[in-house]
């Protein structure tokens, strides 16, 4: 009888080792390579030169997998070297899907990015195409003129069209191309990025364009946009008139003067402004941000449906930014919403008794696309780049019949002027990692018996990763119109404008 347990024993054995090695071959696994190719290495030395990138600069390639499985590698290569830059990433579970995201730098410049469409593992090796997108250009505009100039070198800049005040209604999708309306137009443009980081004219015409936002949907390929009266629209074709979306009431999908509009992979995100009283009569109104999200479907007739994902979330905004609605933004980017606010803003001083109040200060947000909520991690409480600076400036003779005034600025001073806002203007490029951001406001300080304004018109880069601003002065004509006397109150402004 023991002989006959060992027996039993042992079969068991070869029966348990058996089904282990039929379970690790069912079990298979994948590898996932790139290399980077010559004909992608010319093109990316093009745009290094066209920065001033010089030859002995070293490239560093970078790939990150996501989707069902995440990891990231990088290799660094000198010039000669770059078409031979491969990276594979071992051990990958078959029939899981997983999207490539390329970037390459020269040095600490970004001159490149890229992603794969979504790919299924399979056993072997699984090497992927990149769909090539660069970093893209960064749109400068004034009085007169819309202008776009390669990321760092902004005296390269090439004029895209003339216009007069305001500035565009415009977005990028993830190539890099922009998508824009502006006054005097009867439809909106786009121009598509090069390879040497210049734009053309893609004769893509897109009619009766929306006025209040636009969005680009990268995983769909459809531009939406927020047109008059509030309607949130699309263009199923170029050339054709764009179309309603409408409810689950057979109502058409409305956005208001929304705060922000964005649409990622057939979600609708909105942000509406609205106000609060809390602590009775004497309380001060603040500020309201409503978000809801919309699920988006096609229908049998070729239109769109919006049925109520996620509705009314709210949160209050800093009584700084005042009682009327701030200027703003809104873009989905690498998973997250991204709204900036801005408030630029100059009282009147007819009535000495009271101090005249000016605002020039502003902050972007991080909200989760999944839950609306803010990101309270991101910046103070979830403010990135708010001022909390302030100073008051008295004795300023405004005219004859105005004497002994008294001004409180609010906004950044030489303390933390490199890691706040004057006034965000808009997300005005795409990088991986990083919002690209226009920044124009002013400061004040006294001047003999003047309050002085010098206007700041800059472009700030944000790290993501860091939360590290990096800015760039330009010239102060670029991306507010000129602060004037004209209609503000301030007959005793000495102005003074910045320089690039």
């Amino acid at each position: 009888m023991k002989k006959f347990c060992c027996f039993l024993l042992l079969v068991f054995s070869f029966c348990l080792i058996a089904c282990n090695n039929v379970q690790l071959m069912e079990n298979k696994v994948g590898s996932v390579s790139f290399t980077l190719g010559e004909v992608l290495a010319k093109e990316i030395r093009s745009v290094a030169s066209f920065r001033s990138i010089t030859s002995g600069t070293s490239y560093t390639v970078t790939g990150v997998l996501s989707g069902d499985y995440s990891t990231d590698t990088s290799v660094t290569v000198d010039s000669g070297a770059l078409a031979k830059a491969t990276f594979s990433f071992e051990n990958i579970p078959v029939g899981i899907s997983v999207t490539l995201h390329l970037t390459v730098q020269a040095g600490n410049n970004l001159v490149w990015i890229g992603n794969s469409e979504s790919h299924e593992v399979v056993a072997g090796n699984n090497s992927l195409t990149v769909a090539l997108g660069r970093v893209s250009g960064v749109l400068m505009w004034d009085n007169s003129s819309v202008n776009i100039a390669p990321y760092g070198n902004y005296e390269a800049k090439t004029s895209l069209l003339t216009t007069e005040w305001p500035y565009p209604v415009w977005c990028f999708d993830n190539l890099g191309n922009v998508y824009w309306y502006t006054d005097g137009q009867n439809g909106a443009s786009r121009y598509d990025l090069q390879p040497d980081g210049s734009y053309i004219s893609s004769e893509i015409f897109y009619n009766a364009p929306p006025f209040y936002a636009f969005s680009y949907d990268d995983v769909t390929d459809i531009l939406y946009g927020i047109g008059d009266g509030g309607s949130v629209k699309y263009w199923s074709d170029t050339e054709s008139d764009p179309k309603d979306i409408m409810d689950s009431e057979a109502n058409v999908l409305f956005a208001g003067e929304s705060l922000g509009f964005a649409v990622h992979d057939n979600i609708a995100y909105i942000a509406n402004y609205a106000e609060t009283q809390d602590g009775g009569e004497d309380a001060p109104i603040l500020g309201v941000v409503q978000f809801s999200s919309y699920k988006l479907e096609d229908t049998s007739n070729g239109t769109k449906n919006a049925t109520l994902f996620l509705d009314n979330k709210t949160f209050t905004l800093p009584e700084i930014f005042g009682s009327n609605p701030p200027s703003s933004q809104m873009i989905y980017h690498e998973g997250s919403l991204y709204l900036l606010l801005s408030r630029v803003s100059i009282d009147t001083m007819y009535d000495t008794s009271v101090p005249t109040e000016s605002y020039s200060l502003g902050a972007v947000l991080k909200i989760n696309p999944d839950t609306l909520a803010l990101d309270t991690s991101f910046g103070s409480q979830g403010y990135l780049g708010l001022a909390d600076t302030s100073q008051t400036i008295s004795g300023i003779n405004a005219t004859d019949a105005v004497t002994d005034g008294t001004v409180e600025y609010s906004g950044p001073d030489s303390s933390n002027d490199a890691s706040v806002f004057y006034g965000p203007q808009g997300f005005v490029a795409i990088m991986p990692k990083k919002l690209v951001i226009a920044d124009a406001g002013f400061t004040m300080s006294k001047d003999g018996v003047q309050a002085k304004i010098t206007k700041k018109s800059r472009i700030i880069t944000v790290d993501l990763e860091t939360l590290a601003f990096e800015t760039v002065d330009v010239n102060g004509s670029y991306y507010q119109p000129s602060i004037t006397s004209t209609g503000s109150g301030y007959e005793y402004i000495k102005q003074e404008e910045t320089s690039s």
